[in-house]
């Protein structure tokens, strides 16, 4: 099943879905041209940085696995943007 770019079992999307939720209600505040950085820390979670701000914080090795392989998964929004990520210039 794909939602919002992720590709995940039903098991695990009902598992993830309080985290997409809390991660989702962090954006509440992007502006166009604004800086997004993703942050994550083993037994933290990943951190979501807005303009400078940080915003919060999602728990989770499993969240952050199923966040990065929207653009770094088997399946990626786009293959020419994981080449370019992982391209080592």
């Amino acid at each position: 099943m794909r939602v919002l770019g992720l590709i995940i079992s039903d098991d695990e999307l009902k598992r993830l879905a309080p985290k997409i939720v809390q991660f989702n209600e962090l954006f509440v505040t992007v502006h166009e041209g604004e800086g997004i950085i993703f942050d994550y820390t083993p037994n933290t979670g990943t951190a979501v940085t807005i303009a400078g701000t940080q915003k919060g914080v999602v728990e989770g090795a499993a969240f952050n696995s199923a966040l990065l392989s929207i653009w770094l998964g088997k399946n990626p929004v786009g293959d020419d943007l994981r080449d370019a990520l992982l391209r080592n210039n």
